[in-house]
């Protein structure tokens, strides 16, 4: 009797050592507890579980109080795929690293010094520095310093380096069907418009006839296209895809156009961004009348050799990239800051990304990071360590700057960074209470069947977190 009473005791004792060890842990203490379900936010979890259209949806939720105590959740610590709300992990990050005021250059170097009569008795080259946003408008802005400095002809040729960056320019683990489309546009150490073109067609007199390709613009060199579209029916819509990708020299267009279209235009993916922006710089300097003596070309491996710095352009600050960033889910502008992060710390920007956020306290343990943009459906993270993530950078020095940069809803309660592509809807930001008080939030959907299923929830989950009363 005496020996079972000892072994009872024992095992009484493990448990309560194993629980009070449990519940002490560091992962423990951070972990995220249900909503009670009495509360407003527990209410519409405990409906939204119950939701059979949602029955084969995965949904990540956590909601942090304004001291970052968890509060409310479901399959917080799931790792699902965030779609463009993993953009605010890069943003954060550039803005604690880089600073608001931070520019990006864009070089106008020579091979040799420009002469008194002014030749330049070499090659041209326009050497990138990551730059987002060069657009054509800052290429004739270029020219019209290069004139002012008296040039008047070149003898070699206008080279574009894009050297500072991998000359991977597109992510690992983008689709197929992105990387020759607008929105798929690769990144390189020197861009030019977001390195997008619009490619033009005019649909047939019928449907299912072929429609015409007409052009592109701007112009792209050494790429030739197969056209494949066709007419669809007057409200068909965009049916169009681009299939090129990273150094294509031939892009096949397939779907349809409406009916009626005299000008359709399609916005497409610049296979060469280096080469794309010496060719139009290029183009720019002879319309100018500044003769060149060879064909423009580009450089993505070996750094050209130009110690003759002519120009140096800067682009729009920080702030006001991420603004326009966030405003447009722009996924060009979030993989240039995502490459930056890299280039600066000499690593692999997920490394970068992750030892940053290390140093401020934040493990992100649910975190598969493979690209800055979220366009790569092999990224994860979770409810938990998403919305983890906008506490901290809302207590660190960028956090008003940070908050303000995103997008607003709910007359000026609601700041957040939305996420879509094929099945999946995500969400990350702030949510003020009517009581006055600000949340942290992060909502993933993977696998949703619409999203007219899911946005009614979303609304009666925000809508729950407006009407919280403090406790």
């Amino acid at each position: 009797m005496l020996k079972n009473a000892v072994i009872t005791l024992l095992l009484a004792l493990s448990a309560t050592l194993g629980y009070f060890l449990y519940a002490q842990s560091p992962a423990s203490a951070s972990a995220p507890t249900t909503a009670p379900s009495l509360s407003p936010v527990g209410k519409v979890l405990t409906a939204l579980r119950e939701d059979p259209a949602l029955a084969n949806t995965l949904v990540g939720f956590c909601l942090l109080d304004p001291s970052g105590k968890v509060v409310a959740t479901h399959n917080a610590q799931l790792a699902l795929i965030p779609a463009s709300a993993l953009k605010t992990l890069t943003t954060a990050t550039a803005l604690e690293v880089l600073g608001p005021d931070f520019t990006f250059p864009t070089e106008l170097r020579a091979t040799a010094p420009l002469s008194e009569n002014g030749i330049l008795p070499g090659d041209l080259i326009i050497k990138g520095g990551g730059d987002p946003t060069l657009a054509l408008p800052d290429l004739k802005a270029l020219v019209k310093i290069l004139q002012e400095q008296g040039l008047k002809s070149i003898t070699g040729r206008v080279i574009g380096d894009a050297t500072f960056f991998p000359e991977t320019i597109a992510g690992d683990f983008w689709d197929w069907s992105d990387v020759g489309n607008g929105y798929g546009a690769p990144c390189a150490g020197l861009n030019l418009n977001h390195n997008r073109y619009t490619a033009h067609f005019s649909a047939s007199q019928k449907e299912d006839d072929p429609a015409k390709f007409l052009k592109a613009t701007p112009e792209l060199p050494a790429v030739t296209f197969t056209n494949r579209v066709l007419t669809g029916s007057a409200d068909s819509g965009d049916g169009v895809s681009l299939y090129g990708g990273p150094f294509a020299t031939n892009i096949h267009a397939h779907g349809t156009i409406p009916l009626g279209s005299n000008d359709f235009p399609i916005d497409g993916a610049v296979p060469d961004p280096a080469l794309f922006t010496a060719h139009h710089l290029d183009r720019l300097l002879r319309a100018a009348g500044i003769t060149i003596g060879d064909k423009p070309t580009a450089e993505y491996h070996q750094p050209t050799t130009a110690e003759h710095l002519l120009h140096t352009h800067h682009s729009a600050p920080l702030s006001k990239i991420i603004t326009h960033l966030h405003a447009v889910s722009d996924n060009h502008e979030a993989e240039s800051l995502y490459r930056l992060l890299g280039a600066r710390a000499k690593q692999d920007p997920a490394t970068a990304i992750r030892a940053h956020w290390k140093q401020r306290g934040l493990d992100l343990p649910s975190l598969r990071l493979v690209d800055g943009s979220g366009l790569g459906r092999a990224n994860t993270i979770s409810a938990h360590d998403l919305a983890r993530l906008q506490f901290v950078t809302r207590q660190g020095p960028q956090g008003q700057l940070y908050h303000d940069s995103l997008l607003v809803r709910m007359d000026g309660a609601l700041h957040y960074k939305p996420g879509a592509m094929s099945g999946i809807q995500t969400f990350a930001g702030f949510i003020q209470s009517a009581a006055g008080h600000e949340y942290a939030f992060a909502l993933l959907y993977n696998h949703a069947p619409s999203r007219q299923t899911t946005s009614p929830w979303t609304t009666q989950l925000l809508q729950s977190i407006n009407a919280l009363q403090p406790q």
